[in-house]
């Protein structure tokens, strides 16, 4: 059986490092179908507390998971033969695998990585006081509960760090974590760096289906890079008066009175059986805008690096040679942005059928188009960069940058693996500073491009 199924297993009353010692046993002893051992060898072999090895080992025993047995060997403490029972086979087989393929990340290697020791004894790491900002070399290790947690994270990131469809009562059945300490545990995690952000989801009263949080991991941290994943980094500070959208790219949905073709729904008796939506922001209410906004800008964000990474080639190479009339929406985001932006029940039936339909259509063609031209500002602004080889690399534009007035990229190679770095352009003009790795950036520096994000004590805004 796989490592998955072995972390999303659900078992009663057991706690985090309980669930962490029954993952590593499954991974070291599935093929044996058990173990012979002692709770304290347990305790140093795998650097869990003995007290919660034991209370893990008596658990499993009365569920019936592990049959107990004496395995006499000479002097000392007598071992005992722990057996994997059906029961436990049973329990592993019910559990429900994501969809797709393998895991793009190598979770085993991750919880195989020894807990105890970190790739570097003191690592610079985020350490907030009061609210300020302050750099501190800090302990690298992750705790056997925050490292379990990752792992059942990474089970849904994508190659960038990107975990989609995971919500916390999906955690707490993985992790045994209570709804406090996990949301807790989260908040940490984004605080000292190991999560770059947490993007709060949520759902419209009007449209936009239910939204889990997203939440992107920090494959560059050195508890994660021994996967080997680390993306090149692009960071270029770009000219607000010359980029006026950027700082809210949702400006070119609603609220931009520079753009009347968003406006052309007024007086349409098609939209005001929505409730007087006479424009294509008030698909989202005032309250909703503020909310939803993180989600919404992530979500279009999202689009654009798709189309980048699949399309580069259909993408104009300068906004002036955006066309009047856009082409239509590549098949994988029309998808997209479909199944994404619909009407709620309550709303369809408001809309009284293909009327609501065409103004949800509309609200799709504004959507393609802001993705379509923050994808051609950004192609432009790569290609003006000639020292790697764009169109030949998946791309993640970060979210958190762009109100700093920094565009932030993270690529990877599709063939040539061996690129690596961070290139920081502070002006239009003249040669990127260049960083081997993320962790040479001052952490001040690393918040303002993106690439951590501020903490809360909670991860708010959080979905089931």
């Amino acid at each position: 059986m796989s490592v998955v199924r072995y972390l999303l297993c659900e078992v009663k009353g057991l706690e985090p490092e309980g669930k962490y010692l029954l993952v590593r046993l499954l991974l070291s002893h599935q093929a044996e179908g058990g173990f012979v051992s002692t709770a304290t060898e347990l305790a140093e072999r795998f650097g869990v507390r003995l007290s919660s090895v034991s209370k893990a080992l008596k658990l499993l025993e009365v569920q019936a998971l592990f049959s107990v047995a004496a395995a006499p060997e000479g002097k000392g403490r007598p071992k005992r033969r722990f057996t994997f029972t059906k029961q436990l086979t049973a329990l592993l087989a019910k559990v429900t695998l994501p969809d797709g393929a393998e895991p793009a990340i190598g979770v085993e290697l991750f919880l195989l990585l020894d807990a105890g020791a970190s790739t570097e004894s003191q690592i610079l790491r985020p350490d907030w006081r009061n609210g300020v900002l302050v750099d501190k070399r800090k302990s690298g290790r992750l705790s056997i509960a925050n490292r379990l947690l990752i792992a059942v994270m990474l089970i849904r990131a994508d190659r960038f760090g990107v975990v989609n469809s995971l919500g916390l009562a999906e955690l707490r059945r993985a992790t045994g974590l209570s709804k406090e300490r996990l949301t807790y545990r989260l908040a940490r995690l984004v605080a000292t760096g190991v999560i770059r952000s947490c993007v709060p989801g949520g759902t419209g009263r009007r449209i936009l289906g239910l939204a889990k949080s997203t939440y992107l991991l920090n494959l560059a941290d050195p508890e994660l890079s021994a996967l080997g994943l680390c993306p090149l980094v692009f960071v270029q500070q770009f000219e607000p008066d010359k980029y006026t959208g950027w700082s809210s790219l949702l400006g070119d949905i609603y609220d931009n009175a520079n753009q009347p073709r968003l406006k052309a729904g007024i007086g349409d008796p098609d939209l005001d059986s929505l409730g007087r939506l006479t424009r294509v922001q008030d698909f989202f209410d005032a309250a909703e805008r503020r909310r939803l906004s993180p989600a919404l800008e992530f979500r279009l964000l999202s689009y654009a690096s798709t189309f980048l990474s699949k399309h580069w080639e259909l993408i104009p190479s300068s906004v002036a040679d955006i066309p009047s009339s856009l082409p239509d929406p590549v098949p994988e985001l029309k998808k997209a942005i479909s199944e994404d932006f619909c009407l709620s029940k309550r709303a369809a039936g408001e809309a009284n059928g293909s009327r609501g339909e065409a103004g949800l259509a509309r609200l799709h063609g504004c959507l393609w188009e802001a993705v379509y031209r923050k994808a051609a500002e950004i192609k432009c602004l790569l290609l003006s960069r000639r020292s790697h080889r764009h169109g030949q690399m998946n791309y993640l534009v970060l979210p958190d940058a762009l109100k700093n007035a920094f565009l932030t990229i993270l690529a990877l190679p599709k063939a040539d693996t061996s690129l690596s770095g961070c290139y920081v352009w502070m002006c239009a003009d003249g040669q990127p500073e260049r960083y081997l790795a993320e962790q040479e950036i001052p952490v001040s520096e690393r918040l303002s491009y993106g690439l951590l994000g501020r903490p809360k004590d909670r991860v708010g805004g959080c979905r089931e």
